[in-house]
């Protein structure tokens, strides 16, 4: 039968759809199992964001409270102050000593857990005359019979002088308050002011 049929013509388009329907891909992968994966610079992202957070926490004033929060506590700072006074002349002044934090290379003969490197400033007033030394004296443990040492900073002086030492167990030393400090001048060659090093908050 090779005759036309309108009628049936017209029932098979009508039962035809009029256009092909697109693909869901997303619900096609869901089906067989995949499932769509996240981005990878979602992640990146994230993790960029909490690194620069941290590091910004000191000059957002938070970095206290971000660090108790993570558990991680930065070391306290320690300080050696020494308050000078005028053993003979006048004047009067401190001395400042902070630890140095520095690289230290493997088998050097660093004393375990107590740095080398000190940063001390020297500040003065009112002397008989110019500072022509300052240095400190660092006695023996007690019960030792080790000598002592002395530590030159300056040699002539200025006041708001600051020199790096780097002296091996001078850190110890002056944690336990073995160590002095002297400001010397020409009429006082053996010291015109002086002070014990001691911890200070």
């Amino acid at each position: 039968m090779n005759a036309f049929d309108p009628a049936l013509a017209r029932e098979l388009d009508r039962l035809a759809p009029t256009s092909a329907a697109a693909l869901d891909w997303n619900d096609v992968l869901a089906r067989a199992g995949h499932r769509r994966r996240r981005p990878v610079g979602v992640a990146a992202g994230a993790v960029l964001v909490l690194v620069v957070a941290l590091l910004a926490t000191p000059a957002l004033g938070i970095r206290g409270t971000v660090g108790q929060l993570l558990g991680v506590h930065a070391r306290p700072h320690v300080r050696l102050v020494a308050a000078l006074t005028p053993v003979s002349g006048s004047g009067s002044g401190t001395v400042t000593a902070t630890p140095v934090n520095s690289f230290t290379h493997v088998g050097s003969d660093r004393t375990v857990g107590f740095l080398r490197t000190i940063s001390v400033t020297v500040r003065f007033t009112s002397l008989s005359g110019a500072a022509t030394a300052g240095r400190i004296r660092v006695t023996p443990p007690r019960g030792s019979s080790g000598t002592g040492f002395v530590v030159r900073l300056c040699g002539p002086c200025t006041s708001g002088t600051t020199v790096v030492v780097r002296r091996r167990g001078l850190f110890l030393a002056l944690l336990t308050g073995r160590g002095t400090a002297e400001i010397a001048t020409a009429a006082h060659p053996d010291g015109e002011l002086r002070g014990r090093i001691l911890p200070s908050r």
